[in-house]
């Protein structure tokens, strides 16, 4: 396992990555993932992060975290909670979440970082911040690179 400051540093490069990408495309309109345009990309990625929050302030507190369920519904909910958001205010919060995710993640205790969150899953805290960092890193960002190179 790689130290959980190593993953946690991972993770803030990939985000700060990807905004600096939002930003060079403010202002297009053009679907990036799908039928997602920039705004519905960070609001999914927004929806991810809280809920990483709450599953791991379940953790510290000994509960069990819920699943996320069927993951185009959460998906959607993600989305379709910002839909009134300018993309500046996605933005922000994206960045205003994802401090948090990164807070959250630093008070995990380093023995709980590999332990299985569910019985029935071999998700861990670890896992699921990898999760994130290859979504990111390739899913999304390359996504937006795509059209980063054709403006």
């Amino acid at each position: 396992m790689k130290a959980t400051s190593a993953i946690i540093t991972e993770y803030k490069e990939a985000r700060d990555k990807l905004v600096k990408v939002v930003e060079s495309l403010k202002g297009s309109n053009e679907d990036i993932a799908g039928t997602w345009d920039l705004k519905n990309v960070i609001a999914h990625l927004t929806g991810w992060a809280e809920y990483q929050i709450s599953v791991l302030e379940d953790i510290i507190h000994n509960k069990l975290p819920q699943k996320w369920g069927d993951i185009d519904i959460f998906n959607k909910k993600s989305v379709s909670k910002r839909v009134n958001y300018s993309l500046d205010k996605v933005i922000n919060e994206y960045l205003q979440v994802t401090d948090k995710l990164i807070e959250s993640y630093g008070k995990i205790p380093a023995e709980i970082w590999d332990k299985p969150i569910w019985k029935d899953l071999k998700a861990t805290p670890t896992k699921l911040l990898n999760i994130e960092i290859r979504h990111i890193l390739k899913t999304h960002l390359p996504q937006m690179l795509e059209h980063v190179g054709s403006r």
